[in-house]
């Protein structure tokens, strides 16, 4: 019992020693980190607040007041001209009409997307009205190595009113023997007094709304006076226009 007695004290002092070695490490270690951790976290930048409507999702949809439709197309003039087209629809998605509207079309080179040049045009149809849609057709001689494109608009006015004008088809087809698609009709002018010559556009469309054509002719009115009804034939055969299953007619005014 003497020898477990005289034990006890030793143990103590061990045990006492042991937890006084840990509380210096312990001290060492958060001396030597929390400082850094401290100065670390003093360092960062501080995160920066978003606006209430900003989002973050896997497709990002911009939205432009005036902008170019997601079903535009490409091609090449089938006379072997070599002349690059590419045809899409402009949307007036503000509550008035515009005028002006700049499209743009950036060519890109085919697998390396570098910019081979940019072509700047205006749809056919001068004013857009609220709502509505005007095509396009911008054409160039297609540049060597051309791939691909990307389209935006770059510029509009608001403009004071859209045309007022009756346009209708009366036969529209595609006729296999010339290879060409033809559209004849007649436009009536709502108003009389109208200055300028008038013009009818006609836009062609694919299966799922792929503009395929766009062009205009002129409005014959009889004695110029344009109160009075107009006929017009317009006829597109710079592609293979076999397979269009729709198709638009819209009057514009060209001013003198």
């Amino acid at each position: 019992e003497s020898m477990l007695e005289q034990s006890k004290p030793l143990k103590v002092a061990v045990f006492v020693g042991l937890i006084t070695i840990n509380v210096i490490i312990l001290a060492v270690l958060f001396g030597v980190r929390l400082p850094l951790l401290r100065q670390a976290t003093a360092s960062a930048p501080a995160a920066k607040s978003l606006p209430g409507n900003t989002l973050f999702m896997p497709l990002v949809v911009r939205f432009d007041p005036v902008g170019v439709a997601d079903n535009s197309s490409w091609y090449i003039e089938k006379d072997g001209g070599d002349i690059l087209h590419i045809v899409g629809e402009v949307v007036n998605h503000t509550t008035g009409p515009v005028s002006m509207v700049q499209v743009q079309a950036e060519l890109l080179a085919f697998r390396s997307g570098e910019s081979l040049g940019k072509l700047q045009g205006e749809p056919f149809q001068s004013v857009i009205p609220a709502g509505g849609k005007a095509c396009f057709n911008l054409h160039v001689p297609k540049p060597k190595n051309y791939g691909t494109y990307q389209l935006s608009v770059l510029s509009y006015q608001p403009a004071q009113e859209a045309f007022n004008g009756t346009v209708w088809a009366t036969n529209a087809q595609y006729d296999n023997r010339n290879a060409w698609y033809e559209i004849n009709g007649v436009f009536n002018a709502a108003t009389a007094g109208q200055a300028g010559d008038v013009l009818v556009i006609g836009t062609l469309y694919e299966l799922g709304d792929l503009v395929v054509g766009c062009d205009q002719t002129f409005v014959n009115i009889p004695d110029e006076e344009a109160s009075q009804p107009g006929t017009f034939s317009l006829i597109m055969m710079d592609r293979d226009f076999s397979r269009v299953n729709r198709y638009e007619v819209q009057a514009s005014l060209l001013q003198r």
